[in-house]
């Protein structure tokens, strides 16, 4: 195989094997390896991918209550709001001015 191949020019490969490699560019030694697709997946902190989505599921379903919760607030401010004018034009309020009619019985 030729140094000068580029990664876009390897074919491809769909089904993998423990010695199948993969090549890491290695930042801290500023050096390019591989790693044996075995070792990759014993490096996997399963875990830690368990408690991470678990995190995730928390988090979505937290969101999910505040946003129901702030939805349920909206709507009893809402409603309390349209109480207040409506009581206000029942008032003779909604102009600002109350307006009282002087009887005057016969």
């Amino acid at each position: 195989m030729a140094s000068s191949l580029k990664v876009s020019q390897l074919g491809s490969l769909t089904t993998l094997t423990d010695e199948d490699l993969f090549l890491v560019a290695d930042v801290e030694t500023s050096t390019s390896k591989k790693v044996k697709f075995s070792d990759l997946v014993n490096s996997i902190d399963i875990d830690a991918l368990i408690g991470f989505s678990a995190y995730q599921a928390t988090v979505s379903q937290d969101l999910a209550t505040e946003t129901s919760q702030r939805e349920a607030a909206i709507t009893a401010l809402t409603q309390l709001i349209n109480d207040m004018e409506d009581r206000n034009l029942n008032a003779g309020l909604s102009t600002g001015y109350l307006y009282v009619e002087t009887l005057q019985g016969g």
